[in-house]
């Protein structure tokens, strides 16, 4: 009899070892969801809206939560909606109105409502990015450890705690880092072409259906990074070209399952691509690299002072990184010529860069231009807002991270290497008080799912004050009503409403500077059957019932802290309506026309005052180029309040 060979494993061990790896990685994986999950805590037990998150945002996902199997079971228009901006509606496909989480979650929706489900999505969704980050990073480096400290890095970076304050489109991420890892997994597996193109367009087009912006910023940085390792690494070229049409099919793949919500942006009206943020205010401040927003646990409250003069908010501020991972990253690079260290490292570098916007600023002051001036013309690019650049740099962190602590090395090296990226991280805890934040909106007895007022049966409703908590006390009431003219779902005030001279004072509260006369026209063009006013959110209610009366509209009934108001015994004539609309949007029209002359008259004149010139054919071009509604010897400029452009 031959010795039996102790050393090599039997089949049946190996796959027993294959097992068990297997089960570890899961584990690892599992444990970045309990992480995210109680992170957020649990919700306190009042009676409302009890949701994550700050202010308005987080009520617009749970109504679109509910609206796409609301629609589906009602036989409504999936992509446009009269419930909101009644009677003209809404385009929802140039809204943030996450389609595919919205179908994905339909069962959890109908079974235990939509706030339910936000609230859910909203404490997964790290996790989720964290996961996903998990298998990229194990598909490049083969070990779980490594990968399960770049989940950590990419699930609960600042990026991801930020928008984890009330941007469920924003923040629910996992299809980015798994785009990384189906091209890994195809190259490592030699995937067919056709094989990879279904990975990568199943992927893609669910992210364009939870984040247009997301999906388009993540084709860019693909196709800049593609380009950096095709042109630094030769020996990759041949990978490259076995990944490219794969990658070129998902793109294709991706469209077509997209295609519904491609057409209505693209065919369906109501569009408007444009940002409700400019750039210059939507960028990563330099200090913010090192210095950290609330939403970090070490020294986040002491910062706040310096935090407080970045730009933005706090849940887009996601610039930082800290100086303890910045200096190990440094080093990291320096010490290295791997390219799976160092190629990651230099794509973070560039989408950081790209995060500073147009402008770098250094404590809210603008310094100097940035990069972002060179391509900000570019289609697409100029409505994506800098800062959210900042995924994919921490998407690249934590793979650069991943590859150096998976690198062999002998000796008590390696343990060092763990207990540097700890005490780097340890600056980058996310805050549970500020991250795990539940908002509790009471809301008025006339807007509970047990009320039935005759004013909330499918009629069209104008509530005051005009921007509140409206669009969750529709969901709360079972989409009862419509609402005329108001309903916040991102983008600002619907045309044709934003055109009226009164919408401006009407939103921001003016009430006495709204000609009653204007009111009551408004509210017959738009077919309002009923006026609520909640009083309790109104700091004058004398001047809004005011105006309400002096419009001819009657108090009808009073629930709780609500008053209904029904409209005048004797209507206006649908000409006289029609007549005075017309002439009220043309007011409106020639206003806009006269504030845009009279900054472009101001501007000249401040021109000529600095420079102690006189523009002669600067002003005749200008004379024979526009339709003036001023003479510009009318206009006045005040010398002690520039004009700004």
């Amino acid at each position: 009899m031959s010795p039996v060979d102790h050393t090599t494993p039997s089949r049946q061990d190996r796959r027993a070892l294959r097992h068990l790896r297997v089960t570890g990685a899961w584990l690892a994986a599992a444990l970045l969801i309990v992480i995210s999950v109680s992170l957020f805590g649990s919700a306190s037990s009042g009676a409302g809206l009890t949701y994550i998150g700050y202010g308005e945002d987080p009520q617009g996902f749970i109504w679109f939560l509910n609206w796409w199997p609301f629609a589906w079971a009602h036989h409504l228009s999936l992509f446009h909606t009269r419930y909101v901006a009644a009677p003209a509606g809404m385009n929802l496909a140039w809204r943030t109105s996450i389609p595919a989480l919205g179908f994905i979650a339909a069962p959890f929706t109908a079974m235990f409502g939509a706030l339910s489900t936000y609230n859910w999505l909203m404490r997964l969704a790290p996790g989720l990015a964290g996961m996903g980050m998990f298998w990229a990073a194990r598909e490049l480096t083969g070990r779980t450890i490594p990968a399960l400290v770049a989940g950590l890095i990419f699930g609960f970076s600042s990026y991801e705690m930020g928008q984890s304050l009330g941007h469920l489109n924003l923040n629910f991420t996992i299809a980015v880092p798994l785009l990384v890892w189906a091209s890994l997994r195809s190259l490592r597996l030699r995937w067919p072409s056709a094989g990879l193109a279904l990975a990568i367009g199943v992927l893609l087009a669910f992210q364009l259906c939870v984040s247009q912006e997301i999906a388009a910023s993540a084709v860019l940085m693909a196709t800049l990074g593609l380009g950096l390792i095709y042109r630094q690494q030769p020996e990759a070229r041949a990978a490259l070209r076995r990944l490219a049409p794969g990658l070129l099919g998902g793109l294709l793949v991706g469209g077509a399952l997209a295609s519904p919500l491609l057409i209505e942006m693209l065919f369906g009206g109501g569009g408007g691509s444009t940002s409700i943020a400019a750039p210059s205010a939507s960028s990563t401040d330099l200090l913010n690299f090192i210095i950290p927003t609330p939403v970090t646990l070490p020294f986040g409250h002491m910062a706040r002072g310096i935090a407080g003069t970045f730009r933005s908010n706090f849940s887009e501020e996601a610039g930082y990184l800290g100086l303890p991972l910045i200096l190990l990253l440094a080093g990291i690079y320096l010490t290295t010529d791997d390219p799976e260290i160092r190629l990651p490292l230099t794509m973070a570098l560039g989408a950081a860069v790209l995060s500073l916007g147009p402008v770098i600023h250094v404590a809210g002051h603008g310094v100097f231009p940035a990069p972002w001036q060179l391509v900000s013309w570019m289609p697409i690019v100029h409505d994506m807002l800098p800062q959210r650049f900042m995924i994919y740099a921490d998407l690249m962190v934590a793979l650069a991270v991943a590859a150096w602590l998976a690198k062999p090395v002998a000796g008590p090296i390696a343990p060092l290497r763990y207990a540097l990226v700890a005490g780097a991280l340890a600056f980058c805890i996310p805050n549970p008080a500020v991250v795990g934040h539940w908002s509790d909106v009471k809301l008025p007895r006339i807007f509970t799912a047990s009320a039935d007022h005759a004013a909330l049966r499918g009629r069209t409703v104008l509530i005051l004050p005009f921007q509140g908590n409206h669009i969750g006390e529709q969901y709360a009431a079972g989409m009862r009503f419509r609402m005329a003219a108001e309903g916040y779902l991102g983008g600002g005030i619907a045309r044709p409403f934003s055109e009226w001279p009164l919408i401006m004072p009407l939103y921001n509260g003016e009430y006495g500077k709204i000609p009653r006369r204007e009111f009551g026209v408004f509210l017959a063009r738009y077919d309002v059957a009923d006026i609520l006013v909640e009083t309790s959110q109104i700091r004058n209610p004398g001047a809004i019932l005011s105006l309400v009366n002096g419009a001819g509209w009657h108090l009808d009934a009073r629930v709780g802290s609500v008053e209904v108001f029904g409209p005048p015994a004797q209507p206006l004539s649908p000409s006289a309506v029609a007549r005075e609309t017309a002439a009220y949007l043309h007011a409106r029209a020639l206003a806009t026309l006269a504030r845009r002359e009279r900054l472009n008259v101001c501007a000249i004149r401040r021109f000529e005052r600095r420079w102690h010139v006189k523009l002669g054919p600067v002003w005749w071009l200008y004379r024979r180029s526009f339709t003036l509604p001023l003479k510009i010897g009318t206009i006045s400029c005040n010398p002690a309040k520039p004009v700004r452009m």
